[in-house]
């Protein structure tokens, strides 16, 4: 049987994978977004209306983040620390993929809308949502203490 130490490794590294391919995409999805609305403007830049509905959209869409939170405390404390290694490996799993995801979601859709309205106000709030999602990063510490092992069985690196 393979020891807790390497798992987990395993695992963070399949988390920070995942976590840098999304990282990347969005990053490069904004990049060419940045470069299409200098270039040629929004889509429908000159419809204020249509605008001003794209940009309480993206505000909704700030409240993705918070919610990614919520629901990744609320099925972490699902946890208990008698539970199998594996059931709370795979609990951590999907709650770490549901936070990056959510994050992941409100920056591409207003990737999205930044890309029809050449709103820069949005451009502010991608960056402001990169910026948390870079915070989201795993790290083999929290992982540990959000799987509820004790600290000293895995070593102490990112």
């Amino acid at each position: 049987m393979e020891n807790k130490n390497d798992i987990i490794l395993a695992e963070y590294k399949r988390l920070k994978t995942l976590y840098s391919s999304l990282l990347i995409g969005c990053i490069v999805f904004l990049a060419l977004t940045f470069f299409l609305t200098h270039k040629f403007g929004g889509y429908f830049s000159n419809d204020k209306k249509l605008c001003l509905t794209f940009w309480y959209i993206s505000i909704f869409l700030i409240a993705l983040i918070p919610l990614a939170y919520f629901l990744f405390k609320r099925k972490i404390d699902k946890i208990m620390p008698d539970q199998d290694f594996y059931e709370k490996l795979a609990i951590y799993r999907s709650a770490f993929f549901i936070k990056i995801v959510l994050i992941e979601t409100a920056c591409f859709i207003n990737t999205a809308i930044l890309l029809l309205t050449n709103n820069q106000n949005i451009l502010y709030q991608i960056m402001i949502i990169l910026i948390v999602m870079l915070l989201n990063s795993p790290y083999r510490i929290q992982m540990t203490k959000d799987l509820k092992m004790e600290e000293e069985k895995t070593e102490d690196s990112e």
